[in-house]
């Protein structure tokens, strides 16, 4: 794997030889770089962190009392929205809202977190994602969910390693749909070069290929430098250097014919 890595960076033309790579060492190395893009990651985590417990203080003080009775939230107040610049607070003990109109508002808000306290459950939509917690399953009281979401929790150290541990495997999660889609378009170009490689020769070259696009872009953010378009700029960075590497490849392969006649 290291003779791979050192072909990346001293030979990136020759990184169709990661070909070869054994199964252990591409699942290997996809962990590895979902760890280093997590590591770099948590330079912002600390700006991000302030400005969200701000937040949260925020929001905090606008939550009207309420009970859990039942596995049903109770209040005497309506429902209603606040938002700020990182969360979307919802509180509907009137069951008014739908996590439809949730998600959708997500689309269209530049706020990554929305959390609701429903009636009969916790609703929460992170960057796309979305999860739900029934009162219920838990048999959870208002002093439970007083409890789950106090702010003192959000300073303790277990509290940030269970984070990180969450924030890799997220990383880990978009990572791996990401690499998947460049190496289905490398299959492509592959076809197109016809190399004659399998899928998952291809989907080797494919993440080695990835590899610095990845890298720079995650250096980029820890240094709060904002771009446009992360997606669509590394996977075309990742495929190009796909395509130089098998356009290599089939021009040695061109030439060892050649001498052979």
């Amino acid at each position: 794997m290291i003779d791979y890595i050192k072909n990346l960076l001293m030979k990136p033309k020759e990184i169709y030889t990661a070909r070869n790579m054994k199964k252990k060492h591409y699942f290997l190395l996809i962990l590895l770089m979902a760890l280093i893009l997590t590591s770099l990651s948590t330079f912002t985590i600390r700006k991000d962190y302030k400005h969200l417990t701000d937040d949260y203080q925020e929001i905090q003080q606008a939550v009207p009392d309420y009970e859990i009775v039942d596995g049903q939230l109770e209040s005497k107040k309506n429902s209603f929205i606040y938002q700020t610049d990182s969360l979307v607070f919802y509180f509907d003990p009137d069951n008014k809202i739908a996590k439809e109109l949730i998600d959708t508002n997500m689309q269209k808000q530049s706020a990554p977190i929305a959390a609701a306290l429903q009636k009969d459950k916790i609703y929460l939509n992170i960057l796309g994602q979305s999860r739900a917690l029934k009162y219920s399953d838990f048999n959870m009281t208002s002093q439970d969910l007083q409890s789950l979401v106090n702010l003192d929790r959000l300073s303790s150290p277990l509290y940030f390693i269970i984070v990180l541990f969450i924030l890799y495997l997220f990383q880990l999660f978009l990572y791996s749909m990401q690499l998947l889609s460049i190496s289905i378009f490398a299959n492509l170009i592959s076809f197109v070069q016809r190399t004659k490689l399998s899928f998952f020769q291809n989907a080797k070259i494919a993440l080695m290929a990835s590899i610095i696009p990845f890298l720079i872009m995650g250096i980029l953010s820890a240094l709060n430098l904002s771009i446009a378009y992360q997606y669509e700029l590394t996977t075309l960075a990742s495929l190009f250097l796909f395509y130089l590497s098998v356009d290599e490849f089939t021009k040695r392969l061109d030439a060892q014919k050649q001498v052979k006649k």
